[in-house]
């Protein structure tokens, strides 16, 4: 499966270096990170197109799922993927 970020959610499951929003503003309301190939260790990183993290976690254990809300108040430019070791992300926008 290829990243798509037609409809909302956006799935995620591919790197991302280059900025999949083209410098585009976006509200963010929730992230999820499901299905981890490894029990522990593995990485994911969000940022935004200048390269600040927007949200980032390591999987500690069989079965990882985190769930984080996000304020949606905060107006992010871009967004790439540069870290995504295994795993789903589905981003939530408004």
């Amino acid at each position: 499966m290829a990243n798509d970020i037609a409809g909302n959610p956006f799935l995620i499951d591919t790197v991302s270096a280059a900025d999949i929003l083209n410098g585009k503003s976006f509200y963010m309301k929730t992230v999820a990170w499901t299905a981890p190939a490894a029990a522990s260790g593995n990485r994911v990183i969000l940022t935004d197109a200048r390269g600040r993290v927007i949200w980032e976690s390591v999987a500690n254990g069989s079965a990882y799922r985190e769930v984080d809300h996000l304020d949606p108040r905060e107006e992010w430019i871009g967004l790439k993927i540069p870290t995504l070791d295994s795993g789903r992300l589905l981003i939530y926008i408004l």
